[in-house]
């Protein structure tokens, strides 16, 4: 009996024993228990931020915990430029928002009429350019976060080929590379959210870009109006070009004849515009008097040229009479060009690009003072 005694009592510890390694050694991932004769005496359950994680006590488990937290950290990046993204961009559209407040007012005031270069309008156009200015330091800002986004993409590709590199090392179990599986699927996720929020940030610094060099150009015509007290439209850069079909014969109307007495009555119907060189005048300015006020006119004229083809190259001839005694001839001629680089001015001020223009000087038997003909080439 003691025998029988002896062996029940060796007998009963070693299954408790067995029983408490099965339960203690043998948790896996999925929560089944086993006992495994290459399994470390235990695991246990480590949380490293971006997700719980059982630590095996092998090399290759701290190497797969050390990966996570750094997988935390980059998603922890990735949350924060996202949440900048978000607040540069409700800035934007408060800055958008009181611009254009301010330009509608601007309009208005000129629409119906007001003195030339209007104190208060001024002011306005001041307080719009301080905004453009708000918006551009958006920009900046946008360039700055694309740097730390892009930065973090490449930290998520170093990352994403380490894990992969572990999968390689020795002495890992299985349940080692059950976790490298997770956190190599949380990688891959995390690279397409990089990818897509970069995506977002240079769409949005294109955008942005392409709007405040179209606002400015719109904002400099802008400042030609208020100076002289009338609405012109939008800038001449800025004109929605497109191709149409040829335009009909032209009628047998003369051009534009712009007099200080017809200025604003004249209408700005374009002569004919085909590929070929005009044979007429877009436009006739006779510089026969002081302050000739041609720039409503002209915009007009060039602007319809350009909706009808976005191509379209202007040549401004400077015209002065024939005859003459030479230092008359010189004078007349040297008013002519002078007419001519101001009508110049004012149509790159209105947003015509300056490669678009070239100034020539003629004489003509038909004119009797400076005049300044633009053609359409």
């Amino acid at each position: 009996m003691s025998a029988i005694r002896f062996h029940v009592a060796v007998l009963v510890p070693a299954l408790l024993l067995g029983a408490c390694s099965a339960g203690i050694g043998g948790q896996t991932a999925g929560g089944a228990t086993g006992a495994r004769s290459f399994a470390p005496s235990s695991f246990s359950a480590v949380d490293t931020g971006a997700g719980a994680m059982v630590s095996t006590g092998t090399v290759v488990g701290r190497r797969t915990a050390e990966l996570r937290q750094d997988l935390n950290e980059l998603q922890q990046s990735i949350a924060s430029s996202t949440q900048q993204l978000q607040e540069i961009r409700a800035k934007a559209v408060g800055d958008a928002e009181e611009y254009h407040r301010i330009i509608a007012g601007i309009s208005a005031r000129l629409q119906v009429g007001t003195t030339p270069g209007n104190p208060i309008l001024v002011a306005q156009w001041g307080d719009a350019q301080i905004k453009l200015d708000d918006m551009s330091s958006g920009v900046a800002r946008l360039n700055t976060l694309a740097g730390t986004v892009a930065a973090d993409s490449t930290v998520a590709a170093y990352l994403l080929d380490s894990v992969r590199a572990t999968y390689g090392l020795a002495g890992a179990v299985d349940e080692d590379h059950n976790q490298l599986a997770i956190l190599e699927d949380e990688v891959n996720r995390t690279v397409v959210q990089i990818d897509r929020l970069l995506n977002e940030v240079s769409n949005d610094i294109n955008r942005q870009t392409s709007y405040l060099a179209t606002e400015r150009s719109n904002l400099r015509s802008l400042q030609v109006g208020i100076t002289n007290g009338e609405l012109y439209g939008t800038s001449l850069a800025n004109q929605a070009f497109f191709n149409a079909a040829p335009p009909p014969a032209p009628s047998p109307a003369r051009p534009v004849n712009i007099t200080p007495a017809e200025t604003r009555q004249a209408s700005a119907t374009p002569a004919a515009l085909t590929a070929a060189a005009s044979s007429r005048p877009l436009v006739m300015i006779r510089f026969d008097r002081p302050n000739v006020e041609y720039r409503q006119a002209v915009y007009q004229a060039v602007s319809q040229a350009l909706q009808r083809r976005s191509d379209a190259r202007f040549e401004l001839v400077a015209l002065s009479p024939e005859g003459g005694d030479p230092a008359s001839s010189a004078s007349a001629a040297n008013a002519a060009r002078t007419s001519a680089e101001d009508v110049k001015r004012t149509l790159v001020t209105l947003g015509l690009p300056a490669n678009r223009l070239s100034v020539s000087t003629s004489r003509s038997p038909d004119v009797v003072g400076p005049e300044v003909h633009i053609f359409v080439r």
